[in-house]
């Protein structure tokens, strides 16, 4: 029997704007979703999630997940901080009351090779988005992941097919990925909710499932 294909929504960077603007709409279908988090940020300036607000969303489902910035593109560290950066990254997430989330990441940039592979596995790692195939880690070897910039800067037909296109090719995570949330006029990376919302009603135009990557390994 062929793998029923489903979706994942994946916020990265941890924007408050996740909190206000994703979480509610997923909500109110009854989804959840990926945030892929930088956790020294957590709460530590305005426009990152709270810890209180990231346990909102794990409390409803979503996973909190590793994802680095600028300061911390693993090729560009020594070994020791490599080893330092990505044991201390999900420990943080467990201490902090984010175990499910803590087994997967997407580095900055997705810049993962042979080193950083082995780093973030033996780190406890078991799924990885990565920017070439061979140092991706699916959550659930059974799917291919198809990734998409969701934001309005991509053609909203472009949005609308590739969804059509995953509900009709089996064994397919279609991750609709994004950064900040506006109400209106997004610019550069951001989604508006009027892109949210059109998303929303070309899923459940499918048989598509709105799955965390937790959900596939359980």
């Amino acid at each position: 029997m062929a793998t029923p294909s489903v979706v994942s929504f994946n916020t990265y960077d941890g924007s408050i704007s996740a909190f206000q603007y994703l979480y509610p709409t997923l909500k109110a279908e009854g989804w959840r979703g990926v945030a892929f988090i930088i956790p020294e940020l957590a709460g530590a300036i305005a426009t990152k999630m709270s810890e209180a607000q990231l346990r909102v969303l794990a409390n409803w489902g979503w996973d909190i997940s590793y994802h680095g910035n600028s300061a911390h593109n693993l090729p560009l560290l020594s070994d020791e901080d490599l080893h330092r950066e990505v044991y201390g990254k999900r420990d943080w997430l467990v201490r902090h009351g984010f175990p499910r989330g803590a087994r997967h990441a997407a580095p900055y940039l997705f810049h993962v090779h042979d080193r950083e592979y082995a780093a973030l596995v033996a780190a406890g790692f078991e799924s990885i988005i990565a920017d070439t195939d061979p140092f991706t880690i699916v959550p659930n070897a059974s799917y291919t992941l198809v990734r998409l910039n969701a934001c309005d800067a991509t053609p909203v037909g472009d949005v609308t097919t590739a969804i059509t296109t995953a509900s009709t090719t089996p064994g397919t995570i279609l991750c609709l990925e994004s950064h900040g949330f506006v109400a209106s006029g997004a610019v550069g990376l951001e989604t508006s909710q009027a892109r949210l919302d059109i998303m929303v009603a070309a899923i459940k135009a499918t048989t598509l499932e709105v799955v965390t990557f937790s959900d596939l390994m359980e």
